[in-house]
């Protein structure tokens, strides 16, 4: 459902896991998302090119499939896809009625 990567670089972030533990993955789902949102900050002041958004989006991905399949037995991916779900259907919802507050996706409905 949610697999962007081959079944050859699954194997890999499994390998991964066996060889540096779940502590490795926190540290670094941490990191490539800090590193994402600095990239973010600079692109928005005109000081990278788009592509390094990319190039950050594409390590968080790695790594988010990575903990998706560390956890593949606990029901993770029908959890993901019912949030997602539920937060288009909730943007949806926002566009049909002008909701100004629409691009605001995480934030629970009050």
């Amino acid at each position: 459902m949610f697999n962007y990567l081959t079944e050859e670089q699954d194997n890999i972030l499994k390998r991964a896991s066996e060889t540096w533990g779940t502590g490795f993955q926190k540290d670094m789902l941490q990191e490539e998302c800090a590193e994402l949102v600095t990239a973010v900050s600079h692109w928005k002041r005109d000081r990278v090119h788009i592509s390094a958004i990319f190039e950050e989006v594409a390590d968080v991905l790695i790594v988010c499939r990575q903990l998706m399949l560390d956890h593949a037995n606990s029901g993770i991916e029908m959890y993901l896809h019912n949030m997602i779900e539920s937060k288009m259907n909730r943007l949806e919802k926002r566009i049909i009625l002008g909701d100004v507050n629409a691009p605001i996706l995480l934030r629970d409905e009050e």
